[in-house]
């Protein structure tokens, strides 16, 4: 048996986790937000979803300051967006189960938001070139189909997992780099890429297209139905299950 030991960034990235995952359940705008996005209490434990604490002189009691310093959890001057803007938590793991960073999601109003000029969404400091979100769960499902998935955001691997399409990985805000290339290859011979059926998704497959058809790996680009905004949202309308997901990706290819 491999044993593998985390170090001191790991190790309070860990425990950064495991409270928010257990402040979830004591705030109930966070409750309700995973609610409302059909998201289940048993995918919130198993993927550790939680809410950032309000209060970050909390975190700084219990995490190491230079971790949250050096991973931009904490600003230079005390404070930090997350505590005050990106409550939502989503951890972020490698294919080996690591815990290396977290995305926080504002709750913001729309109007809110862009009066504010914030993104919707906000990473701590990792190499976001090389981390596919969901791997550490997808990884045995890509090697025993011999294919993969790559979706968007982290909510619509969320939803290919719980629809049965649980070789699917996410770029998590990121676009695809070689890195990312060359580790799928590692362990697939096909990469099915799942784009929102948009103008910046047409162009993200071009781009992917023309930068790693080189390789000589099998890629297909798939496009959500148009009258959705991304794949969550298509399965969650339609409740759909893996032959029926399956089915509508296949019928909306993208031919280069």
């Amino acid at each position: 048996m491999v044993i593998i030991k985390m170090n001191s960034a790991t190790t309070e990235m860990s425990k950064l986790i495991k409270i928010c995952s257990a402040n979830l359940f004591k705030t109930e705008f966070g409750q309700k937000y995973f609610y409302e996005r059909g998201i289940s209490k048993e995918s919130c434990s198993s993927y550790n979803l939680g809410v950032f604490p309000s209060n970050i002189n909390l975190v700084k009691k219990y995490i190491d300051l230079e971790v949250l310093l050096k991973t931009g959890i904490v600003k230079y001057d005390g404070f930090s967006d997350f505590s005050d803007y990106y409550r939502i938590v989503i951890p972020i793991y490698n294919e080996a189960g690591m815990p290396i960073g977290i995305a926080g999601r504002t709750i913001l109003e729309e109007a809110d938001r862009k009066y504010l000029k914030l993104s919707k969404y906000k990473n701590s400091i990792y190499k976001k070139s090389r981390i596919l979100f969901g791997m550490d769960k997808a990884l045995p499902h890509i090697l025993n189909a011999g294919e993969v998935y790559v979706v968007e955001g982290y909510f619509d691997q969320i939803a290919m997992l719980k629809a049965g399409l649980k070789n699917t990985v996410a770029l998590g805000g990121t676009a695809f780099s070689k890195m990312h290339l060359l580790k799928l290859m590692r362990f697939c011979k096909k990469i099915n890429f799942v784009l929102d059926n948009d103008e910046p998704g047409i162009n993200s497959a071009k781009r992917i297209q023309n930068k790693f058809s080189k390789y000589g790996i099998n890629m297909n680009f798939f496009l959500c139905e148009k009258q959705y905004k991304d794949v969550d949202e298509m399965i969650s309308s339609s409740n759909l299950n893996k032959i029926t997901l399956k089915n509508k990706l296949h019928n909306n290819v993208l031919f280069l």
